[in-house]
């Protein structure tokens, strides 16, 4: 009598059910532990090329106002009209704006002095004239070539990380300086000038600095009863890059707590220069806590207040990019590492109708998301011709969000004009 085959059957079919769900978990993991893909979701046209990350979102500018536009959707969440006025001849506005991304401040030049703004989500706060400024133009680079001028004025804004705004005017003997918080201004004092000079203030309004070349000026701030005070101490040997204009001077070479960058890079404090130990630095976050360094093939996120830090591998070719300003991701710019028979495969394999866009192109840059410790979380292919198609792309950089999901990026075409495109993953 045969016997019955019906158990082995159940238990082989219990076997492959099993095989089956192992495979599926392991594959469900695997795809979630692959980077994900970034999408444009919106885009904006832009009268200059202006881009500025903030906790709230993105600054942009456009024809007639400064508008601050949503990581999540790009629409527009506050805007700030250009008041009317006239600038004297050869003199520019000056604006800023603050980590937060809420208050805004714009300082213009006058025939009789100075006039600061100040806005907090679309809304003005503060107004007030400073009679005894004056708006000047001096060379950045007396050096540059015949019919060259690059020209920076005398007057100064920047919004602290705080939300506080402080205005001076490069004049002697020292810089007159004011400070409002909110609608009301709360101090005024002097920071230290040097003519010919660039003062700046760091972030978080710990210290003022000015470089000549051939030492610093260190000026740490301090606020009592109204009087805002800048003791200087002279660093010697230690120089900064001092020919950043406003509004770039927001990632100006002085940091929170007290410290700033050398020109090859090295970190300064009140003492002096520090060892770099090889990493040379890209870009300071918004805020200026953290910076993105790069060392070969390997960038790193760090802190030089705490020293907190942590690294990842980008690839031989490497172009470093920008962290978050909590330090938790960074977005990095490089091509993908392939071997020469992998590349040439991809290349033939991208030929195929339908293929193509799903495959990495070996030659083409990207932008890759990394979240500490050095996981690659989302991947964005730099396509200049498909986002923006008959237009001769002159130059573009971008910004990450503070959560790590977007990417703003701005594009300025040879042929002028300029657009600001949102992408999410």
């Amino acid at each position: 009598m045969r016997g019955s085959p019906s158990f082995p059957r159940r238990i082989n079919a219990a076997r492959c059910y099993l095989v089956f769900a192992i495979l599926g978990v392991i594959g469900y993991f695997w795809w979630q532990s692959q980077p994900k893909s970034y999408r444009l979701i919106a885009s904006s046209d832009t009268a200059a090329v202006t881009l500025i990350p903030c906790k709230d979102g993105y600054l942009t500018q456009e024809k007639s106002a400064w508008v601050l536009r949503a990581w999540e959707t790009g629409k527009e969440r506050w805007r700030v009209k250009r008041p009317a006025y006239h600038l004297p001849t050869g003199t520019n506005e000056v604006w800023s704006i603050g980590q937060q991304g809420d208050v805004f401040a714009l300082i213009t030049p006058t025939k009789d002095g100075a006039v600061l703004r100040c806005w907090k989500n679309g809304q003005p706060t503060f107004t007030q004239r400073f009679s005894a400024w004056r708006a000047s133009l001096r060379v950045l680079n007396p050096d540059s070539r015949p019919g060259v001028r690059d020209l920076a004025d005398s007057l100064r804004a920047r919004v602290l990380n705080d939300g506080r705004v402080i205005a001076w005017a490069e004049q002697p003997p020292r810089c007159p300086a004011a400070v409002v918080r909110g609608g009301s201004l709360i101090a005024r004092g002097t920071l230290p000038f040097r003519k010919g000079h660039s003062t700046f203030v760091a972030p978080d309004g710990q210290f003022a600095a000015v470089t000549n070349g051939v030492a610093t000026v260190y000026a740490p701030l301090a606020i009592t009863d109204g009087q805002l005070t800048a003791a200087e101490t002279r660093i010697a040997g230690c120089n900064f890059t001092n020919g950043k204009t406003p509004p770039y001077y927001e990632e100006a070479d002085l940091l929170a707590a007290g410290q700033g960058l050398t020109e090859s890079g090295a970190i300064f404090d009140a003492s002096g220069p520090k060892p770099s130990d090889g990493w040379e630095a890209d870009t300071v976050t918004p805020g200026g806590v953290y910076l993105l360094q790069t060392k070969g093939p390997r960038s790193r996120v760090y802190a030089p207040s705490t020293g907190e830090q942590w690294s990842y591998y980008a690839g031989e070719d490497n172009r470093g990019g920008d962290a978050t300003m909590d330090g938790r991701y960074a977005l990095s710019y490089f091509t993908p590492d392939f071997a020469p028979q992998a590349a040439r495969l991809l290349q033939w394999l991208s030929r195929i109708p339908g293929v193509g866009e799903a495959l990495p192109d070996p030659y083409t840059g990207h932008a890759g998301l990394y979240e500490r410790p050095g996981r690659l979380r989302a991947l964005l292919r730099i396509d200049l011709e498909r986002w923006w198609p008959g237009h001769d792309v002159g130059s573009y950089w971008w910004f990450p969000s503070p959560d790590g999901r977007a990417i703003a990026i701005n594009l300025e075409s040879y042929g002028g004009g300029a657009r600001c495109l949102l992408f999410r993953w």
